[in-house]
């Protein structure tokens, strides 16, 4: 088992070489309760392992993170994450705990991810926050799993503007992919995406559309809040009819990096599979973070571009994901 995200992959070290090799010195503190707990609890993995936060341009470790017990009563489990000071200031933390944190969440009976830090660490406050955590103390942080959020499908006479009224689409980018010579590339591109009213109402449209069409439109909520929703078309496209388009996935601003977007892709991909599709065609937006989130899901490249998507939105990434490995 691994995780990937756009830069990094992250392995974790199986018990029995945390037992023969013990744990590397850095972060020894943080790092040496996964090698007492494979020796306490030897079914505890991957509670127990050491995670290494491998570079993949240049497959070497750049940090690690583990786990200091096992889920407790609550569901809560405590990790711990470094980054080598060689390897610092580059984005690495922030992008393995995001991931490792998604993970965990996903994990049977795991409610929440606990982190600690000391209140003058100004640098692993700011990675924390970015994760999705909550400060609860001086010196502890949690972040809660998407367990008290609801996910359904929605009927096309749900889909009214109003169904956003507590939607927040902000996103402040930075870096964008643009294709050069064949490869995307990332470059400089700072702007703000936000949605309008009438952008709103446009989209309430054509979401019913979808849904008329013999598509789908499945939603998150908090309470009685939509806080994000995907949407899947029924047009097969393709030389071989393999595709169907996921249209739209977005998480409301405040509800990032909480693994909710994750399980939407989730429902259309099974949707999808029972319309008998094999890929999905997604038409991404190209921010560097939209993109990181569709690569760590395995996306990637589309095979066959679709000309009238492409026309109408050539800045975009446009890639696929095959719902079933085995079939071409």
């Amino acid at each position: 088992m691994q995780l990937e995200t756009e830069r990094l992959r992250i392995l974790p070290l199986p018990q029995l070489k945390l037992r023969l090799e013990g744990m590397p010195r850095f972060e020894h503190e943080a790092m040496a309760s996964p090698a007492e707990l494979a020796e306490k609890i030897p079914s505890s993995c991957p509670w127990a392992a050491n995670w290494q936060i491998i570079w993949k341009e240049r497959n070497c470790s750049v940090g690690s993170a583990g786990f200091m017990n096992v889920p407790d009563k609550t569901g809560e489990v405590e990790i711990r994450c470094g980054i080598t000071p060689a390897f610092q200031r580059r984005g690495f933390m922030t992008e393995a705990l995001r991931a490792i944190a998604a993970w965990t969440l996903e994990q049977p009976g795991v409610t929440g991810v606990i982190a600690e830090t000391e209140p003058e660490n100004t640098a692993s406050r700011r990675v924390l926050a970015r994760c999705g955590f909550k400060p609860v103390s001086a010196t502890r942080w949690r972040r809660l799993g998407p367990a008290e959020i609801t996910y359904r499908e929605l009927p096309a006479g749900e889909i009214e503007t109003g169904l956003f009224a507590s939607f927040n689409r902000y996103q402040e980018v930075k870096r964008c992919r643009r294709r050069e010579n064949g490869r995307n590339v990332l470059k400089e591109i700072a702007f703000t995406e936000q949605w309008n009213a009438e952008d709103y109402r446009l989209l309430a449209e054509t979401l019913r559309v979808a849904v008329a069409a013999g598509g789908a439109v499945f939603g998150a909520f908090d309470g009685k809040n939509l806080i994000g929703f995907a949407s899947l078309e029924n047009r097969p496209r393709g030389s071989r009819n393999q595709y169907l388009q996921l249209s739209n996935l977005h998480v409301s601003a405040e509800y990032r990096g909480r693994g909710i977007g994750r399980l939407l892709f989730r429902a259309a991909c099974r949707r999808a599979a029972e319309l008998r599709a094999e890929r999905l065609y997604i038409s991404a937006h190209s921010a560097e973070e939209t993109q990181a989130f569709y690569r760590a899901l395995n996306c990637t490249e589309a095979e066959e571009l679709m000309p009238d998507l492409f026309e109408l939105e050539p800045c975009d990434c446009h890639l696929e994901f095959r719902l079933s490995p085995g079939r071409a």
